[in-house]
Order: structure tokens, then C-alpha cells, then sequence
């Protein structure tokens, strides 16, 4: 998806003024935006491209798989807000 068109330009602004990193996602997990301090924090750890062609559930359930119990907290609970099970997540994680 065109992370241009997906997210109004009105948003997109809100969201690049946060110095916190941020991500957009659908209900399937796939990545429709990122904010300008994600793509600055991916740029400055040698992070993989912040393509909006990537799934953050995918990303979890790869992780959680190798056995990374916190990815797979994650996934739950995006996952119960994206079903609507619950209003709002939050967390700040390790990123390596």
C-alpha cells in the first residue's frame, strides 16, 4: 500500500511530530505508516528498510517462534486491539 494515499497528510504531519517512534497498522497487521523518528531510529541502528510492504504481526510471530516470549506478548495484544478486544496497547520494548 501507498504509504502516501493511505494516511492523510493531516495525520502524517501529527504523527512525524512525535519524537516517539510510531507505526500505523491495519487490522491484518500489515504496516501502513511510519513516523519520521521510526525511520531516523532504523537509519541510525542499521535497521532493515521501513517499508510499509511489512507485516507487524508476521514480524512477532517470526520472533515468537525462535522463542522471544515478549514478541509474542506483543502479537496478543495487538492482536486484541485490532479485533477489538481491547481499546489501546502500549509498551516499550528492546529493539537490537
Amino acid at each position: 500500500m501507498d504509504q502516501t494515499t493511505s494516511i492523510p497528510d493531516l495525520t502524517r504531519a501529527i504523527l512525524d511530530s512525535l519524537d516517539d517512534q510510531t507505526t500505523v497498522i491495519d487490522r491484518l497487521g500489515n504496516i501502513l505508516y511510519v513516523n519520521g523518528a521510526w525511520i531516523r531510529f532504523g537509519e541510525e541502528n542499521g535497521g532493515a528498510d521501513s517499508s510499509t510492504a511489512a507485516n507487524y504481526f508476521d514480524a512477532c510471530r517470526n520472533a515468537a517462534d525462535r522463542g522471544d516470549k515478549l514478541a509474542a506478548r506483543i502479537l496478543t495484544e495487538m492482536r486484541a486491539v485490532t479485533s477489538g478486544e481491547a481499546d489501546t496497547y502500549s509498551i516499550d520494548y528492546p529493539c537490537h
